[in-house]
This record gives structure tokens, sequence and C-alpha cells, in this order.
């Protein structure tokens, strides 16, 4: 082997440092030189994707560069977030989203198609607090009077959500929880299907942004009593923050700009900056408030911290609400894998093998839907509210016999000698 004194292999390596570092630096100093393109969880006309649009469309016209939007939904955000996780970390593909990618989707599900860790915060760029409405019949006007009338009826009040593990369904799990109320939880396929339930009766309560629900309150169809965020809305001021009741609430959702991991500190500072000078503008806050959201301007450091608070409140929320009930372990910091115990899955009707991971035991309870379940060659019927335990070793399938989509919580029961890897 060819040795080297000391100056000359310092020299080599210096060289090497530089020639690897010198296409970032130019690129750093040059960008943007093309297309950015950012890419939307949601489909088109959603919150993430208006507040994208609003965002590409100034900034296009700053950096004078094309800036388009792409929509990739699916998979509770995790088409998307694989995407910009398996994209070049130049600064060309980004991402406008809420903080679930990073809080509430790690915090609910077993395995995830990409990891946290691979995605960084770039910009904070708008709020979007939801609002506690309820149905006129409700005989509560004030979030004071809601609290005692739903106190002294244990279990009678419903309330709908877009779903399971959503910010609508956590942040009233966490005032039943605050406030030691007996609410049941209805989920339904989206807002539009809540805001219909909640119009025709068929539940008292919901959680949804203010343009869904400030046309029904107009016309004395429902009731507004309060806003998720920690302080008062400026869309409705005159209404408490739920904060004024709950110390620490606040489940308003954070939308931002997030890039690919390891992208130059110079291009994310260059995104940011224009994105919080966009945020700050006013015709976009007037743009952003036809849609029920708040401007916000913060750098990659404040959302950040905003996205730590967030994780937080959704952990203690999911196992307050159940959705928990389970250590949540970190492994290794590179890989950014955490081990979990349980799984949230939504079956679509008909059959459905379930695998297993051997050798764990585990509890199947059943959320919504109707079905059968074979475990070991034994079938019997299941429902909402069925609890099934598996032991390990045993086979086992689900058949889903309804028309809508079954939703089974496995909780696993790993053994004590195994060990993370």
């Amino acid at each position: 082997m060819r040795s080297y004194e000391p100056s000359t292999a310092a020299v080599i390596v210096l060289t090497i440092v530089g020639c690897l570092l010198a296409p970032f630096s130019a690129q750093g100093a040059a960008y943007p030189s093309e297309r950015i393109k950012f890419i939307v969880p949601f489909p088109a006309g959603g919150l993430p994707d208006t507040v994208a649009r609003i965002i590409a469309r100034r900034m296009q016209e700053r950096i004078n560069r094309p800036v388009i939007v792409e929509n990739r939904p699916g998979a509770n955000g995790g088409i998307a977030a694989s995407a910009l996780a398996a994209s070049p970390a130049d600064g060309y593909t980004l991402m406008i989203t809420d903080g679930a990618i990073l809080s509430i989707n790690p915090a609910i599900y077993a395995q995830l198609p990409y990891r946290p860790s691979d995605i960084v915060p770039v910009a904070l760029v708008a709020r979007a607090p939801l609002f506690l409405a309820v149905h006129q019949k409700v005989p509560a006007s004030t979030m004071e009077t809601f609290i005692q009338y739903v106190g002294t009826r244990s279990g009678e009040i419903n309330f709908g959500t877009p779903g399971i593990g959503s910010v609508h369904h956590l942040s009233m799990e966490m005032i039943k929880a605050s406030l030691h109320l007996n609410i049941t939880h209805v989920p339904f396929k989206g807002t539009g299907e809540a805001v219909s339930a909640l119009l025709g009766g068929h539940v008292e309560a919901i959680f949804a942004a203010y343009p869904a629900l400030s046309g029904a309150a107009d016309g004395d169809r429902i009731k507004l009593l309060a806003t998720s965020g920690a302080e008062r809305s400026a869309q409705a001021p005159s209404l408490p923050a739920i904060a004024e009741f709950i110390p620490g609430f606040d489940f308003a959702a954070i939308v931002g700009i997030y890039a690919r991991a390891g992208t130059p500190s110079a291009i994310i500072q260059k995104i940011a900056g224009e994105a919080v000078a966009i945020a700050k503008e006013p015709d976009t806050a007037r743009q952003l408030a036809v849609v029920g959201v708040e401007a916000a301007g913060g750098g990659p450091d404040d959302f950040g911290l905003a996205i730590k608070g967030e994780i937080e409140r959704v952990l203690k929320a999911v196992q307050t609400a159940g959705l928990g009930g389970f250590e949540f372990k970190a492994l290794t910091d590179d890989a950014y894998t955490r081990a979990y115990s349980c799984e949230l899955v939504r079956l679509e009707p008909g059959d459905h093998s379930i695998p297993h991971i051997e050798p764990w035991s585990h509890l199947l309870y059943v959320l919504g839907g109707t079905g059968n379940i074979t475990i070991d060659g034994s079938t019997s019927a299941v429902h909402k509210g069925t609890v099934c335990q598996v032991s390990a070793g045993e086979k086992h399938s689900l058949r889903n016999i309804g028309d809508d989509d079954m939703i089974v919580l496995t909780i696993y029961d790993p053994p004590r000698e195994r060990k993370s890897e």
C-alpha cells in the first residue's frame, strides 16, 4: 500500500472534500435554476392543496422560476412522503402539508412507507384551527353550558369525525379526558360526511374548519362554541379557545414546507425566506382566510419547534383515545424507527389474511364494521366493539361482510426477551 506524508494526505483529503462540496456550493449559489415542485399528499381542492397553490403562485412571481403543485394522495400522506424521501436533496422537490406525516402517522401506524428522519421542516406558512360545532337541538350555546350538558348525559352524546386518528378525533378525545366527559365517537369517511351528519342531527357535535360550518351557523342550523387553537381565531374572535378551559390545548393544524433531509442549508434558508415573506403579505392572508386558514411565518427552527409540540400533544392524545396503551420505544437515531405494538387498519369488503408477527400474541379490537374472524379454523362473528384474542402461532383471517370498511386495531404483546434491532 502506498503511504503519504501527513501534509500530502491532508491535501488529498481536502481536495476530495472540495470536489464533493463544490457542486453543492455552486448549486446553492445558483438556486433556483430550474422548476420547483411542491408535492401535496391530498387531492386537489383540499386545505393543504389550496395553501400550496397560493404559495406556489406567489413564489413563482418572486423567484422568476416555474413552481408547480403535484397531488400525490393516498396512504394517509405516505405516498407523497415516500416520493419526497426518494427525491434528490436538491430543493427542487418539496412538500406542503400539515404536520401529520411527522406526528400522527408515526404515533398510530406500526409501519410507515417512509422514514420520518428523511424529511425536514423548512417553513411554517399557515395554521388551520378547527371549530367545535353542535346541532341546534343541543341546549348549549357556550362551551361552559356544553360541558355541563355533556356531563349530565354520560355516553348519550355522539361526536362525528372524518376518521379514527384524525386531528378532529384526537381533539375531542383530549376534551373528554381533560374534562372527564363520556362522549361516543362516530367516525365517517371525510369531513363532508361528518358535517352532513351534524346537519341531519345524526351526531350532536363535530370539529371542522370554519368555512365548512359558517354557512350553517349563519342559518341557525348549528352553533359554534369554540376553536381548537391555542388562541382565539381571527375568523371568529368572539369564540373562546378551548385552551381557555384546558390549559395547553392546541390542535390547530400546522401547514408548512418540507424538504428531503440532506438538502443544503443555503437552499433551505432560501426557500424559507421566500415562504415566510409570502405568508406575511396581506394578500396571502386574505386568500388563506377564505379557506379557513390563518397565515403564519416561521423558518426551519420555528417550524421544527411547532412540530415537536404537536408530536408531544398527539402522542398523549393517541394514548388517551385508546389507540395507544402501548410503549413508544425509540430505537437507533440514524434509522429513526420506533418499536410500536399496535396497528390500525381499514379493511375493504371481502376476505383478508392477517400477517402474524411471530412469536407475538395480540388482541384484535373491531372499531367499526361487521364480519367474521377465523382463528385456527374456528369462525365466529365480529362487529363494532368485539375483542378477539389471538395466541402466538395461531393463524387467522378476517372477512368483511358489510358494505363499509371494517376498522380493526391490533395491539401486539411482544415477548419480554425480544430486542429491537
